[in-house]
């Protein structure tokens, strides 16, 4: 199975098909599509495809070594995101296997497992509050939820990244460009008094 995305630029597409009939949009956008998930195509394949394959639509694919059809640009941006989507897992230490077949559904399930992980790696929960910007002490989180072994109330904790959103609703104490309520009516109450 192939990746289930790929880049795609609609004003880039516009202006390569602004002559095009809407019909023929509409046959370059199907044999894209059937082309990332399956590769190049044969022209008789195409043709039992979108039916009629005229020159300017032609003039949109390269042939392959082999004989067939293939768009340059789908390839460039399905080999880009394959490179970045291997970065960010190499970055994530998920390992993608010894070869390509991996399923991406495969990788994004062992993706979340991992960003799941109870406990979480401290090194994770500080990329993640640092992200968010939410002035949350990774090291006080950690301290508090293991002194309770990772329960909230009498449930395993399930899910750490929302326990995380859950103490910045709750403590909304330095948060740059956040207004902390509670602080905020604290002070008016002792200029009042």
């Amino acid at each position: 199975m192939k990746d289930p995305a790929f880049l795609f630029y609609p004003a880039d597409f516009l202006i390569g098909t602004y002559l095009m009939s809407y019909e023929d949009r509409g046959k370059y956008i199907t044999i894209l599509s059937i082309m990332h998930q399956q590769g190049s195509l044969s022209e008789k394949a195409i043709t039992t495809l979108i039916g009629e394959f005229p020159d300017e639509l032609r003039s949109k694919f390269k042939v392959d070594e082999n004989g067939l059809l293939y768009n340059e640009r789908l390839n460039a941006e399905c080999n880009k995101r394959s490179k970045y989507t291997k970065g960010r897992l190499k970055n994530l230490g998920v390992d993608m296997g010894s070869h390509m077949g991996d399923h991406i559904e495969n990788r994004n399930r062992n993706i979340n497992k991992e960003r799941n992980v109870i406990p979480p790696p401290l090194e994770l929960l500080k990329a993640y509050c640092k992200e968010r910007a939410n002035g949350i002490d990774p090291a006080k989180f950690m301290d508090f939820y293991e002194s309770k072994g990772w329960l909230i109330g009498k449930t395993k904790m399930k899910d750490w990244q929302a326990a995380v959103r859950t103490w910045e609703k709750n403590n909304p104490v330095n948060i740059p460009g956040k207004v902390n309520l509670t602080q905020l009516s604290n002070e008016r109450k002792n200029h009042t008094s």
